[in-house]
């Protein structure tokens, strides 16, 4: 052990206490022990440091625990407790005498001779209930198998030093009982017998032998505990010869916790050599603590406010942690990994001497680092299991369930491992008192309906096996546990434990590569930044080529080039229609050419922005096409916008000419802006050139702006370049790819940037573009027709268009190609697309990246089976600090390449804010757009869109800022607050505008605020219901909670009523009443969400136990969890498997009121 420097003998009175009872307590391990050695780096831990308290208290000396953290040194301990005034408080001192847990009337009914009885504490009671509730019988039965080499047995000298366990630690006299009293009791009875059996092995050949002890395991495995009958340890011997055999110990984990059963083992097996060789046993004394003083402490901390504060302050505060749902694996097997790293333990130890931390906190960092890297979170809380041992003499020594999994909370700020380490310290110093207040408690607080505690951190350090020369490392532990992701830490090894079905073998082996590597790089660099840390450089480069689109060049030359090159090659086919209006591609050519020339005389050209306010027509094409030939940028204004909308855009944007049409002129104050009416100036314009101008656009010259809307409540301008427009149309042109001659529907309004598909892809492929006119647009089934009539090859639009279509009679052409974007496509949708033989591609990309950056070919059953990057781009999904997160890890897509924006036009500091350099590239200068939307890898390669990092969303393909919203809702007189938030309303996604209203006024109706809202916003921005609220609900840290905003009911424009929408199958019915039933509630309705009427994680175990009984069906506790309203979970029974003529597991009635008390107190 690493001891600080030069050795000072102690001088003090209390100094010399201080260093026999650390003596004591690491039994004499290490040398003589000096004033300036700090316990925790001589040996020292949590256990030895309660037998270092109990001696100094029976000395007459007042500390805690807590000091021996916190005082690090014996001077410093012996100096805080000199000065000192007062005494212990009572409860630190004092010992639950018999019975005195329980009432009377209790008492009264125990059963003759039993010698004590208390409550179950809330870790007991959850398990209590799961075991029943657990099918296999497996759950909570841990079984640990030890080498026992050169101790020859006796089997009866074995059943004799078992009995002794029994007669010394009344733990192993305990049975529980769930439902005969006023709440769960474990009866402590005056003896009990720990069965012992024995399976004789010599005889088998070596080479079977390991097999034949794991399948004997794993047998015994499947025979579970009657909870009712004491005891709740058994043992079996496996003799493999005459001195060498595996004791293999078998308990209820609700009776004993780790450090326990592995203290008996040695107190066994020192039993067991003494009766064997005709010796005295000589047991020791029963502890003076028992297990009910620990119950005793729980139910103090429970009651008293203190701790329920501490804990509050830090579950509401910080993002609880879980294993992604997609590491979930093949299978329900149960995997642990060891990580050996004893080579790496010397520079371990410095860094934890020079940060001045313990050993077990500098591995709890690494354990915490290693969270944030594969989860890319920075904030967080996951479980640190603690001990609840009383502080008194014999705490060490008595037996019982006293583990207690709390919620640590962590920020990963810290730009040094050791500052880092010195935090997480500090953290485990500030709850060690509070230690006591159960996670049942906090998991039915703050728990809502998902496990408060997923991933645990355990640090094991089991030295009492030393004592008895066990080779801890050939120690087999086959027990599974409820948590996501266990890992358990000693000196130079780390276990990493889960089941396949929550996490699959390549993630534990991606999590086991990264522990490696964040220990090796704390043991590299002390002084290192672990902001800096990442996955090990193989995983790394894995995940930033998932989404690497690959080199692939693009044709010379602009845009405006390639369609000349095109009218040149078929100059009399049809290039775009519009009703009966027809152009040629050599019509086209000259009709761009003529105007090109014209806007040139207005003085556009490279840097000149010009704004096309036109009505949808063929005029669109050329108007666009001639701005870019005359070397300018265009800047789409659709009609339909209000007036002083698109006046901000024109101002905003700096627009020095403007394409518009005499019906459209006067809406717009055009004063300062050189102007061209097409329709009044045609016969001007038809007389100029028809000739190519000279010169072209450069690559990096700005082709558009267009508008998407704006957080700060008005929209902003992304500039996109030749290069970017010319490597996505290329790029489309190969993938999904567009066959000559083809044609394209143009359904999109020009002020959405995939109109660039629709208006320009065809005209690089000797295609026509067939423009849909106004009411097309809007009236499905005129579009309907205009697509059946066109037959087209590609077909783009929105999911809720597409729907909107389907609703309408209208089927995909077979043979089709269909291209959906803007917003998530269901796969019940893509589905229906697919019916008819069309072949559906699932594509994204934010206006920034240039349309769409990734393509994905869905199979006929919705499925993704082909995903693609555009060439010349890399999408990569990045953690906060720029860094990739593994596959299955939420994080927020970035975008380079080719296809990156110029940034934001007039907004130099949202530029530098969301187009960031690429630290990923090779390329000088490469900058990335963080898009916000946040995505994971899937394992097959494809990639999923969760969502929105921010608040922003998508309504039918618009990307909306609610604050843009929000801010015109402020604008009217009567409003005093406004949220703006999508709901799934009238069967799809929309946004819905939550209001308080301002004084003496109401709200004003929905429809008065659409009308309000339509002066300033368009169509698309407007709220498709209005929710009038006398205040909003707030999160814990005084933020509005839009998951907590009622849904609206159809219609709506003021408060929502609940509606109770009854039972409807013969499984809702079983499902409700069961439900009722546990929740003393009597009905509930299908849609009512179980841990929101009431249900905790307890009543959840309770209910599954019932449905297993009454449906056949093994739903487990989980499914709750994961579907936690009657229809949604009977819509997943199907899921479950059927549990046949196996017998029901015994359930728990409900003729008292006892399991209810017990559910109320209980745990997971």
């Amino acid at each position: 052990a690493a001891r600080s420097g030069g050795h000072t003998p102690p001088g003090t009175p209390t100094q010399h206490l201080i260093v026999a009872a650390y003596a004591r307590a690491l039994a004499g391990n290490g040398g003589p022990i000096g004033i300036h050695d700090r316990f925790f780096d001589i040996g020292g831990d949590s256990i030895r440091a309660i037998r270092v308290v109990g001696n100094l208290r029976d000395q007459g000396l007042d500390l805690t625990v807590t000091d021996l953290f916190r005082y690090r040194t014996v001077a410093e301990l012996a100096a805080a407790v000199d000065a000192r005034e007062g005494g212990l408080p009572a409860e630190a001192t004092r010992l639950v005498d018999r019975f005195a847990l329980i009432g009377e009337e209790d008492r009264a009914r125990l059963p003759e001779g039993v010698v004590d009885a208390y409550p179950l504490s809330m870790a007991q009671a959850g398990m209590a209930y799961e075991m029943l509730a657990d099918p296999t019988g497996e759950l909570y039965l841990n079984s640990l198998c030890y080498p026992v080499e050169g101790d020859a047995l006796s089997l009866p000298a074995l059943r004799a030093a078992a009995q002794l366990l029994a007669a010394r630690h009344e733990i192993l006299r305990a049975s529980i009982d769930l439902t005969s009293y006023r709440e769960p009791l474990q009866l402590i009875h005056p003896s009990a017998e720990i069965r012992v059996g024995h399976t004789d092995l010599r005889d088998l050949p070596a080479a079977e032998v390991e097999g034949t002890v794991a399948r004997l395991v794993a047998e015994e495995r499947r025979d579970r505990f009657d909870l009712g009958t004491p005891s709740l340890l058994r043992l079996h011997a496996y003799q493999l010869a005459d001195d060498r055999w595996r004791l293999l110990v078998s308990y209820s984990h609700a009776i004993l916790d780790g450090w326990s059963q592995n203290s008996l083992v040695p107190e066994l097996l020192a039993y067991h050599r003494r009766i064997r060789d005709g010796q005295d046993p000589r047991p020791a004394p029963m502890p003076a603590v028992r297990f009910a003083d620990a119950v005793a402490l729980e139910r103090r901390a429970v009651a008293a406010g203190v701790d329920r504060e501490f804990w509050a302050s830090r579950v509401r505060t910080h993002e609880r942690l879980s294993v992604p749902a997609a590491w979930a694996g093949a299978g329900a097997r149960y995997r642990a990994v060891r990580l050996p790293f004893a080579d790496l333990m010397p520079g371990l130890r410095e860094l934890a001497r020079t940060a001045d931390v313990p050993l077990k906190s500098l591995l709890f960092t690494a354990h915490l680092a290693v969270l944030g890297v594969v989860t890319g979170q920075r904030r967080f809380h996951s479980g640190l299991v603690c001990n609840g041992r009383p502080e008194l003499t014999d705490g060490d020594q008595v037996r019982g369930m006293f583990l207690n999994t709390v919620p640590f909370t962590v920020e990963l700020t810290a730009s040094t491992w050791a500052e880092q380490a010195r935090r997480v310290f500090a953290g485990e110093v500030a709850l060690w008192p509070h230690r006591h207040y159960p996670l049942p408690a906090m998991q039915r607080e703050w728990g809502e309906q998902k496990p408060l505690v997923d991933v645990f951190f355990n640090y094991t350090d089991m030295h009492v096996l030393d004592l008895d020369g066990i080779d801890r490392s050939a120690i087999t532990d086959t027990t599974p546990n409820e948590f996501g992701l266990s890992v358990s830490s000693e000196p130079g090894q780390l276990i990493i434990e889960a089941g396949t079905d929550r996490i699959s073998d390549g993630h534990l082996d991606l999590l086991t590569r990264t522990y490696r590597r964040v220990l090796e790089a704390m043991v590299a660099d002390p002084a290192g930044d672990p902001r800096r840390c990442g996955l090990p450089e193989p995983d790394r480069r894995a995940l930033l080529g998932l989404g690497a689109g690959g080199p692939r060049p693009v044709p010379d030359g602009t845009l405006p080039e390639w369609v000349a090159r095109q009218a040149a090659a078929t100059p009399d086919a049809d290039a775009v229609v519009f009703g009966a209006d027809v152009l040629s591609y050599a019509e086209l050519d000259r009709r761009t050419n003529r105007l090109a020339h014209h806007l040139r005389e207005l003085g556009v050209g490279p840097g000149t922005l010009v704004g096309v306010h036109l009505n949808r027509s063929a005029d669109l094409v050329v108007a666009f096409l001639a701005v870019l030939a005359a070397g300018g940028a265009y800047l789409p204004l659709d009609p339909d916008y209000p007036a002083q909308r698109t006046a901000f855009m024109l101002a905003d944007a700096g627009a020095q000419v403007m394409v518009t049409e005499t019906a459209l002129a006067g809406r717009l104050d055009t004063a300062g802006i050189r102007t061209v009416l097409l329709d009044a100036e045609r016969a001007a314009i038809a007389a100029r050139p028809e000739r190519r101008l000279p010169g072209r656009p450069a690559a990096d010259d700005l082709a558009y702006v267009i508008y998407t809307s704006g957080s700060t409540g008005t929209p902003k301008g992304v500039m996109i370049s030749h290069r970017g427009l010319g490597n996505f149309l290329a790029a489309m042109r190969h993938r999904p790819g567009l066959p000559a001659g083809a044609t394209v529907v143009g359904l999109t309004t020009v002020s959405f940037d995939p109109s660039v598909l629709e208006l320009y892809l065809p005209l690089l492929v000797g295609g026509r573009v067939v423009i849909a006119d106004a009411e097309q647009t809007r009236d499905p089934q005129r579009m309907a027709e205009l697509i059946d009539s066109a037959e087209p090859a590609v077909l783009q639009a929105t999911p809720v268009t597409y729907r909107m279509l389907l609703d309408s009679g209208w089927s995909a052409p077979p043979g089709a190609t269909v291209l959906c974007g803007g917003e998530k496509l269901p796969t019940g949708l893509a589905v229906r697309l697919a019916s008819t033989g069309a072949t559906v591609w699932d594509i994204y990309g934010p206006t920034e990246t240039t349309v769409w950056s990734t393509t994905t070919r869905l199979a006929p059953d919705g499925r993704p089976v082909d995903f693609g990057m555009a060439p010349n781009a890399g999408l990569h999904i990045l953690d906060e600090r720029l860094e990739p997160v593994p596959v299955g890890v939420p994080g927020e897509i970035h975008i380079g390449g080719d296809g990156v924006a110029w940034g934001y036009r007039g907004r130099p500091a949202l530029t530098a804010e969301k187009f960031v350099p690429d630290p990923h590239s090779t390329a000088p200068g490469a900058r990335m757009y963080r898009t916000g939307d946040l995505a994971r890898w899937h394992a097959d390669g494809h990639l999923e869109i969760l969502g929105r990092v921010d608040h922003q969303v998508k309504i039918r393909g618009h990307r909306i800022e609610p604050a843009e919203v929000e801010a015109a809702l402020l604008a009217h007189e009567h409003v005093r607050a406004a949220v703006v938030h999508p709901q799934r309303y009238g069967g799809e996604q929309e946004l819905v505008a939550y209001l308080v209203g301002g004084g003496r006024h109401p709200v004003p109706t929905g429809e008065q605020l659409r009308e309000f809202l339509l002066r300033t916003l368009p169509d698309y921005l407007c709220p498709a219901a209005y929710v009038a609220l006398d205040a909003f609900p707030l999160t814990p840290t005084g933020k509005v909670d839009r998951n907590a905003l009622p849904v609206p009911r159809p219609g709506a424009g003021g408060r929502r009523e609940p509606v109770r929408v009854a039972p409807r199958t013969a499984d809702e019915r079983t499902v409700a009443q069961v439900w009722g039933e546990v929740l003393g509630t009597g009905e509930v309705g299908v849609h009512e969400n179980f841990f929101q009427v009431g249900g905790h994680s307890l009543l959840a175990t309770r209910v599954a136990v019932r449905l297993r009984d009454l449906l056949r069906v093994d739903v487990p506790v989980r499914a709750l969890f994961d579907h936690p309203t009657v229809a949604r979970l009977v819509g997943a029974l199907p899921g479950y498997p059927k549990l046949g003529d196996r017998p029901a597991v015994p359930r728990l009635t409900a003729r008292s009121r006892l399991a209810d008390v017990a559910a109320r107190r209980g745990a997971r």
